[in-house]
């Protein structure tokens, strides 16, 4: 991601990584 720094992005990465994974 482009700014993977903020938590926000990094929440909303995790959410879809863990709809995708489940």
């Amino acid at each position: 991601c482009l700014n993977d720094g903020t938590p926000e992005v990094r929440d909303a990465s995790f959410a879809a990584l863990a709809a995708i994974a489940k």
